[in-house]
């Protein structure tokens, strides 16, 4: 049980946008081994909890309006930084908040058989979790004249990741035959199976929130990546069959043992890496507009993310 907390000061008068870190993490792990004739049991399991945020104080100052309508997004009304060219900047603020929860088991038999060391097993990971980050609006003025009219230069709107959950599964199991040859040598022969399932997302508010992701390219060198998947489906997961095979051999009359082997191995989805594709399918990770566009469509501080992912 690990409690980690750091705060980050900020040149920010009476800490009004410090960032904090205050960590979480839960382990908790078993093992049991019985052994019954010529056969041998292992049985593991484990258990992990982990909370990982990054919040700026600011953030958490919203709306101060009376009348002003609940959240639709993540810190939705969060309060707009004016930045004005070579001389002021208010407080930029985000939050960047992971979660993650992993339940694994793992059985194992092994057996002497003569001169043969048969082991199989099979093992069942799940991930669960999500990852919520985003920011508050920027506003950026060309001038202290143009601030005090409110004509922005340019409104940077980070909307991030909606709020939402998350699910990977992992299979596997293998059988492997350590099979001694004479005195001096031992032949390691083993096959593995692993079966790696594509991420599931839910969202948990009304924003929808699906894993969006492209055909793969045809040439990286191109960059021409073909239509959206299906969301339920946004990478192909195969059936994957890794053999293995290795060596033990004792020199005769020495202590000198040489050892040697070959062997397949397939590599798991990193779920933090997978969750990345997870977005609102309705609207960007961030939006920048230019002068031009934000005195087309009369925007003008203050305005809160709900209403410019509306725009």
């Amino acid at each position: 049980r690990l409690r980690p907390y750091a705060v980050t000061p900020r040149i920010n008068v009476n800490g009004s946008n410090d960032r904090f870190f205050p960590s979480e993490q839960d382990r908790i792990a078993s093992q049991f081994v019985m052994a019954k004739g010529a056969w041998v049991s292992e049985s593991r399991f484990g258990w992990n909890r982990t909370y990982l945020p990054r919040i700026d104080e600011f953030f958490n100052v919203r709306d101060p309006n009376p009348g002003a309508p609940p959240e639709v997004l993540a810190f939705g009304r969060a309060v707009p930084f004016i930045n004005i060219n070579n001389l002021f900047s208010g407080p930029s603020s985000e939050i960047l908040e992971l979660t993650n929860r992993t339940l694994s088991f793992d059985q194992k038999f092994s057996r002497v058989v003569n001169r043969h060391l048969v082991k199989t097993g099979f093992r069942w990971i799940r991930d669960t979790g999500n990852k919520l980050t985003t920011q508050n609006p920027q506003f950026m003025y060309q001038t202290l004249a143009d601030t005090l009219a409110n004509i922005p230069q340019s409104i940077n709107a980070t909307f991030g990741t909606p709020r939402y959950q998350s699910h990977i599964s992992e299979f596997g199991a293998f059988m492997q035959d350590d099979w001694r040859i004479g005195t001096g040598l031992v032949l390691n022969l083993g096959v593995r199976y692993d079966y790696y399932a594509p991420i599931s997302v839910r969202p948990t508010s009304s924003v929808p929130a699906e894993a969006v992701n492209l055909a793969p390219p045809t040439d990286l060198r191109k960059l021409d990546f073909g239509a959206p998947l299906d969301p339920m489906r946004p990478y192909e997961s195969s059936h994957n069959v890794a053999p293995r095979v290795g060596f033990a051999w004792t020199l005769d009359e020495s202590r000198t043992v040489v050892r040697g082997g070959l062997g397949f191995l397939y590599s798991p989805h990193l779920f933090a890496t997978v969750r990345q594709i997870t977005g609102d399918p309705n609207a960007a990770f961030r939006t920048l507009w230019n002068r031009t566009e934000v005195a087309s469509r009369n925007l003008k501080w203050p305005i809160y993310n709900d209403n410019l992912r509306d725009i």
